[in-house]
């Protein structure tokens, strides 16, 4: 069982809801005595609560930062940012770590699109519903249509949020104008409700609205219990040693979708002196127990210019989550590396792939295909990463 690590205390009243969710799933899970290993570190919202109003997002970040950073020095595995407003500052705090931070809206998204709906109401703070951080990371990354309440009920659900629920407060009065607003977004056409602030599950239930409610919550919550309870992962970096596993991944792949080209054979072949000698690098995911299963390449191909390529994960190690994994901390290091354009070439029989690159970020680009697509016979999809909104 991996350690989930939990910033929390936006408010203590959300963040314990996460605690007893997270180890009642253990517990049903794994039965017998078990239960969830957490790290945890828990924010004075009063603080936080002053940057937001003052509109302070840079200050929020550090804050963000600093207690991502004791969380991942007290041994955690992975990051929970246990509130939705803040997860505004997410990348920075993704940055900074080198743990994956598990985004509570990427989470929520995969269970909206799961059930096959399109249109969505979102209630929460005014941050969350007012700015794009939110629905736009929805609408780029899911294609979600995202709708809000209008601007009178939106000061009606920040109201209630910051004056009552985060107080522990739970007001009769103040569930039916919640009723009434879900209503209204019904009425607009919102075949479900997302609940986007971590407060709400404590006043509304499924029979306050008509459509399907998504709980941010129990959904983030869930999410982080799946990533403990799953395979162990790690990055390894390039050497020698794993130039051949570099090698036989890839080949397996391209010999199963297409024909290995001139191109793949010579970086194949030659790992370090074509692609880490020229100022790229090659980046492993290994599972516990079974070894390596993935690997990818950044080739630099230009000044501050890299391409995304060569990432593979064997066809045994699918649902482990490695090539998401894999992606992010790739995507990483090439910001390390200090990579202004990174892209990929890639082919659209590879769906599934191409999900994951626009879930984390990258946008189909046709100046990328002019520039580079000729580079293989089989590039039909050229994409360049435009970062998280």
């Amino acid at each position: 069982m991996k350690t989930i690590g939990i910033i929390g205390g936006m408010s203590w009243e959300s963040t314990a809801q996460y605690y007893q969710l997270i180890n009642q799933q253990i517990r049903a899970r794994l039965g017998g005595l078990h239960s969830a290993q957490i790290a945890m570190v828990s924010v004075d919202f009063a603080a936080i609560a002053k940057l937001q109003h003052d509109n302070d997002w840079d200050g929020l970040g550090a804050a963000l930062v600093a207690a991502a950073q004791s969380v991942e020095a007290a041994g955690a595995d992975m990051l929970l940012i246990a509130t939705n407003t803040m997860h505004k500052v997410a990348d920075d705090v993704a940055a900074a770590i080198n743990i994956p931070l598990l985004h509570i809206v990427d989470a929520t998204s995969a269970v909206v699109c799961a059930t096959g709906l399109s249109k969505v109401g979102l209630l929460g703070t005014a941050f969350t519903m007012e700015q794009d951080f939110y629905k736009g990371r929805m609408a780029e990354h899911f294609g979600l249509d995202v709708i809000v309440p209008e601007a009178g009920d939106r000061q009606v659900v920040h109201r209630i949020i910051y004056d009552e629920l985060v107080q522990g407060h739970i007001e009769a009065a103040s569930r039916d104008a919640l009723r009434a607003i879900i209503a209204r977004l019904v009425a607009q056409g919102a075949q479900g409700i997302i609940l986007g602030c971590t407060e709400l599950m404590l006043i509304i239930e499924d029979n306050d609205s008509a459509v399907p409610l998504f709980d941010t919550t129990i959904i983030h919550a869930t999410a982080a219990v799946d990533m403990a309870l799953a395979s162990s992962l790690k990055i390894l970096p390039f050497s020698d040693a794993l130039a051949p596993a570099f090698e036989a991944i890839n080949t397996q792949w391209i010999n199963t979708m297409f024909v290995m080209e001139a191109t793949d054979r010579d970086v194949l072949r030659h790992p370090r002196e074509r692609i880490v000698a020229q100022g790229g690098d090659i980046l492993f995911v290994e599972a516990e127990g079974r070894g390596v299963v993935g690997a990818c390449a950044l080739q630099k191909t230009g000044e501050k210019a890299f391409e995304l390529t060569k990432m593979g994960v064997l066809e045994g190690a699918r649902g482990l989550k490695a090539g998401e994994f894999l992606l992010a901390a790739t995507i990483k290091r090439a910001t390390q590396l200090g990579a202004e354009k990174l892209y990929l070439l890639t082919n659209a029989k590879c769906e599934a792939a191409i999900h994951l690159y626009e879930k984390l970020g990258f946008v189909h680009d046709a100046d990328i295909m002019q520039d580079y697509g000729a580079r293989y016979d089989r590039c039909n999809v050229a994409m360049r990463y435009r970062g998280a909104k």
